[in-house]
């Protein structure tokens, strides 16, 4: 864990913060268990372009149930997992992508995530177009 001197957050990399891509290269070395945010605009910034597409994704969704107003059955209860499923990926990516690293590369994880987070968010705008 290294401390970004341009927004002051603890982050697990060694090269370059991924919030601010500031260099973290010849920073020291901090003893922390996990990683600590900051919140500024580099904190938000990185959330904004995280979860735009699964925000989006929710926005037509919400909008397609409103004008809709479908009855509450099993495909809506579909529809809302998925892009619930799609939120919580794009909220929790770097997360869930450092977890799933014991099992495969940190590109490979990356990208399943991310995979996984458009896709689960397509299916569930998808699925309100069709079934409602």
């Amino acid at each position: 864990m290294k401390t970004c001197p341009n927004c002051k957050m603890t982050v697990s990399a060694d090269s370059e913060c991924p919030f601010c891509h500031t260099s973290i290269t010849y920073e020291p070395t901090v003893n922390s268990d996990k990683e600590k945010y900051v919140l500024n605009k580099y904190l938000i910034w990185h959330i904004v372009k995280q979860c735009g597409f699964s925000f989006i994704c929710f926005i037509a969704v919400l909008i397609r149930m409103i004008l809709k107003k479908p009855i509450f059955d099993k495909y809506s209860l579909i529809i809302i997992v998925c892009i619930s499923v799609s939120v919580i990926f794009s909220l929790f990516q770097r997360k869930i992508s450092t977890n799933s690293q014991w099992k495969y590369s940190a590109e490979y994880a990356l990208f399943r995530v991310v995979g996984l987070k458009i896709f689960f968010g397509a299916v569930a705008v998808l699925f309100s177009f069709i079934m409602w």
